[in-house]
């Protein structure tokens, strides 16, 4: 089950090359507001990546047992695991470069109430008017348009990894599910450890897919938290104006806001909180299950 699905997600990889670029290209034309923003978050994400792969590549040398046939089963086993993990986190990182470009909309926004208080201050007040309006109407209009791309950047990504984060979903829960129903058997039991390349078996592998599945639930929750905020953000700058004209697009651009969820989602479940905890609470359920039916077992087998 895990090397069908891991396996499938790889050739879905291959095949979906062209529509992983054109996230690539709508990301560099998007992220351009970013400008001295992007090199923080290039650290991060950078950081973020390189300690992840050492984390992997440590195991690497344990991979190497006396039996060949193990061996290679290793080897495979830790290579479908990197190819899925840096998908994993291209994805991750396309979405926190995303909610960048939402947050330095929200403050761009924010940077326009200080026009709209020299607007009211001037003396000047026709001629003044005259100058601020005009820029105040073209910033939003320029905003409206960088907000749209970011949007359509948003649904791209969901298109294109819809089947890798449905993937990834099951994963997580097949292998953080019955590694910690193993490990609590083994630890009580006696049971065998199959600890494959991993130095700690079971423990390592289910904290390593849920943890790396919890970091693609943060990254989504806070960009659309991120994307939702600016609705919020606009009235609060422009709740006050009189003008007509920057009302109207005020209106115009608060719609659009509303018209684009910027959910991200594999269509059958969104990415947010409350899926994970629904993760959460079938872990538990399915482990208490299979240990109903060992119990059931182990009874029966006494009877005999």
């Amino acid at each position: 089950m895990y090397a069908f699905l891991d396996g499938f997600v790889i050739v879905v990889m291959y095949l979906s090359t062209d529509a992983r670029l054109s996230v690539i290209q709508n990301l560099s034309r998007t992220s351009c507001i970013l400008l001295k923003d992007f090199k923080d978050l290039s650290k991060m994400i950078h950081t973020k990546d390189i300690l992840c792969f050492l984390f992997l590549a440590i195991h690497v040398p344990n991979c190497f047992k006396h039996n060949i046939f193990v061996t290679v089963q290793n080897l495979t086993n830790i290579y479908i695991m990197m190819a899925n993990f840096s998908m994993d986190i291209f994805y991750i990182n396309c979405v926190c470069i995303l909610k960048d470009c939402f947050k330095k909309i929200d403050e761009s926004i924010r940077q326009l109430k200080k026009l709209r208080i020299n607007d009211n201050m001037s003396t000047q007040t026709f001629m003044h008017h005259e100058r601020i309006s005009p820029l105040v109407m073209m910033k939003l209009k320029n905003l409206e348009e960088k907000h749209l791309q970011i949007s359509d950047g948003v649904e791209l990504l969901n298109h294109t990894f819809m089947i890798h984060i449905t993937v990834a979903a099951i994963t997580t829960f097949i292998v953080v599910t019955f590694d910690i129903y193993f490990y609590i058997i083994y630890s009580y039991s006696g049971f065998p450890a199959n600890s494959k390349f991993w130095y700690k078996p079971y423990v390592t592998p289910a904290a390593f897919y849920f943890i790396k599945f919890w970091m693609m639930i943060w990254a989504c929750e806070t960009a659309t938290n991120r994307a939702r905020k600016m609705k919020t953000t606009l009235w609060d700058v422009f709740s006050a104006t009189n003008d007509p004209f920057v009302k109207r697009e005020v209106e115009l651009f608060s719609l659009q806001i509303m018209h684009t969820t910027n959910i991200f989602t594999a269509k059958t479940f969104d990415m947010n909180s409350s899926f994970l905890a629904k993760i959460v609470g079938g872990i538990i359920m399915y482990i208490l299950i299979l240990f109903q039916f060992l119990l059931n077992y182990v009874v029966c087998s006494l009877h005999m």
